[in-house]
């Protein structure tokens, strides 16, 4: 006399794996254990409604082959994914996949919390924060993102590092054509006072033709200026230097730009230019612009 094994007993055999990792997982550091709640939550409610439940026979069969995917993909395919297709195949062979929000707490059953954070963790927060910007735009608020970050009032920081000195800067409030000016800039401006010197920073998220080298902007204002040479100051750093005179009046300029990310320097615009337009991911920068005497 032959017996047949309940397919329910062979559906356990094959979702072992899975559940071992699901174990595993939990305990792991990575991810919160609410996922248990979740999962009692959907069997209570699957037990429930067992009699109202029911799978075709082409269903049963595409579930039996959504599990069959899971175990034959242990060497192959990265464990969420295999109990994924696991939970799925089990959904679909009791009928489960026709309550939509039944299905769904089973799929937030699993540990998923770390991978999402990994994946989409970045991306989500980053339309945030230009969802947010573009808001208070809206408001007429001086506002800008820098990869995340939100940037109110175009206000840099309160120090500055200058030739190893590190300078107190105090904030100059931005005049009408600096404020109409950083509506379409894509970061940051700030203008700030150091004793009788005066330092600039022009904080940016992508290369820009917006960003204007300082002797372009001081010669719109009025001022007649020298060429630009590279110089290496005491603290080694590289500074792009050159001198602006306007009624009698020389001032000293220096300027550089620097990468956040690596540290990078560029004393030419057009060179930074290029190479932030071919290396978008050593962004944001910072142009640096110190006016003294």
């Amino acid at each position: 006399m032959s017996s047949k094994i309940h397919p329910a007993v062979l559906q356990c055999v094959a979702l072992a794996p899975v559940v071992w990792w699901f174990g595993k997982r939990l305990d792991d550091g990575c991810d919160e254990p609410l996922g248990l709640l979740t999962l009692a939550l959907a069997c209570v409610l699957a037990w429930r409604d067992r009699r109202s439940l029911h799978a075709t026979s082409s269903a049963r069969v595409f579930g039996a082959a959504l599990v069959l995917l899971s175990v034959l993909g242990i060497q192959g395919l990265p464990p969420m994914l295999r109990a994924g297709l696991a939970v799925a195949g089990v959904a679909t062979c009791y009928g489960i996949h026709r309550r939509a929000g039944l299905l769904g707490l089973f799929a937030l059953s699993l540990p998923v919390v770390a991978s999402m954070q990994f994946f989409a963790g970045y991306p989500l927060r980053l339309a945030a924060a230009e969802g947010t910007v573009r808001l208070l735009e809206l408001g007429s608020v001086v506002v800008s993102r820098s990869g995340t970050q939100i940037e109110l009032g175009g206000r840099g920081p309160e120090v500055f590092t200058f030739n190893g000195l590190v300078l107190p800067l105090h904030f100059l409030p931005p005049t009408e054509a600096e404020t109409a000016f950083a509506k379409s800039f894509p970061g940051t401006l700030s203008s700030h006072c150091w004793g009788t010197d005066q330092v600039i920073l022009r904080r940016v998220n992508q290369a820009t033709r917006r960003l204007h080298p300082s002797g372009d902007c001081l010669r719109a204002a009025g001022f007649e200026t020298t060429e630009a040479i590279t110089v290496r100051l005491a603290d080694g750093s590289r500074w792009a230097r050159f001198s602006a005179t306007r009624d009698g009046l020389r001032r000293t300029v220096y300027e550089r730009i620097t990468s956040s990310r690596d540290g990078s320097t560029w004393t030419d615009v057009s060179a930074w230019y290029w190479a932030a337009l071919w290396h978008p991911l050593n962004g944001p920068w910072q142009a640096e612009t110190v006016i003294g005497e």
